[in-house]
């Protein structure tokens, strides 16, 4: 029997989160309620718990279905390195630990989860980074810092002369990696970041040097190897050289994941493989990347999983 929802988000921990009727739980890779729905809302697992809501307030759950952490809050994030941000009011953000106790006292307007060892966090309208002591490592001084990738962080900066906001890298220590000069940058990943200069897109090194110039009219990160690019308004995917390894043809694509990227062919999405072959036709309304072996994928009003070879679960 084919499995349906009205929602489902993809596997993380072995467990994907689903809606049957108006109801949240999840299911494990044999299709089978682990949890079963009965909730009101519930984000992914991370770290064995996932966020649940209940009467508008959020907590945690463990893998079991058990409350961990009870619905008191106003809004929460998943944990991320043994903590979680947490809502206790409107531009009101704490950290808490797996017991729910608050990590520090410090209170944030906004943040974003640690990474590395750090957390972005918004005070005064600007942006830092703090220890898991809630101690300043990087003093605010952006108008936006990114989490840490690979060691670096994407921050945007503006100068007193400068009309527009600039972009760049930081190390842990807050220097640049590279003067700010982007106007679009994404995380490290794989060993390079896709940036933007003069509306042209191309890829950089850890060391900040360009390993593909600024050249396609778009461009999506590298993942498995391979990156996404447009060219001529059509979408293929290129090496770390910048060749071209699957031609341009695609009304969209996504990046590789599990060995398969979806692409859009006339309106509807399918899955390719690296040698560019269409192992699944396009014929679904939207999809997810493959995360631990399955995809989620949706049409006709209702979300189901396919594996690799596009059977579904």
């Amino acid at each position: 029997m084919t499995l349906e929802f009205k929602y489902a988000s993809g596997f993380h921990e072995g467990l994907a989160c689903v809606q049957k009727n108006d109801s949240f739980g999840f299911i494990d890779k044999t299709g089978n309620f682990v949890i079963e729905p009965k909730f009101n809302f519930t984000g992914d697992f991370s770290e064995g718990l996932a966020v649940f809501e209940e009467h508008d307030k959020y907590g945690y759950i463990d893998k079991k279905g058990n409350i961990a952490i009870p619905p008191t809050y106003e809004y929460a994030l998943i944990f991320s390195e043994g903590m979680a941000a947490v809502a206790l009011g409107d531009n009101e953000y704490v950290f808490i630990d797996k017991n729910g106790n608050k990590a520090f006292d410090k209170k944030f307007v906004t943040l974003e989860a640690f990474s590395e060892g750090l957390a972005s966090v918004m005070e005064k309208n600007k942006w830092g980074y703090i220890n898991k002591d809630g101690q300043y490592e990087i003093k605010p001084r952006f108008t936006f810092a990114a989490q840490f990738k690979q060691g670096f962080a994407v921050v945007k900066t503006k100068s007193l002369l400068a009309r527009k906001e600039k972009i760049t890298f930081i190390n842990k220590q807050g220097n640049y990696l590279i003067e700010p000069k982007f106007e679009f940058a994404s995380d490290f990943y794989e060993g390079t970041a896709l940036v933007k200069v003069n509306d042209k897109y191309g890829f950089i090194s850890l060391n900040g040097d360009y390993i593909i110039e600024p050249q396609f009219e778009a461009a999506q990160e590298f993942s498995e190897n391979l990156a996404p690019a447009m060219i001529n308004n059509k979408w293929g995917y290129i090496d770390r050289s910048g060749k071209i390894i699957i031609e341009p043809e695609y009304e969209y694509t996504y990046c590789f994941s599990n060995g398969m990227a979806s692409v859009e062919v006339n309106g509807l999405f399918g899955f390719i493989n690296k040698a560019g072959e269409m192992v699944i036709p396009p014929q679904f309304e939207e999809v997810e990347k493959f995360s631990e072996g399955f995809a989620v994928v949706y049409k006709n009003d209702t979300y189901f999983f396919i594996d690799t070879n596009g059977n579904l679960l």
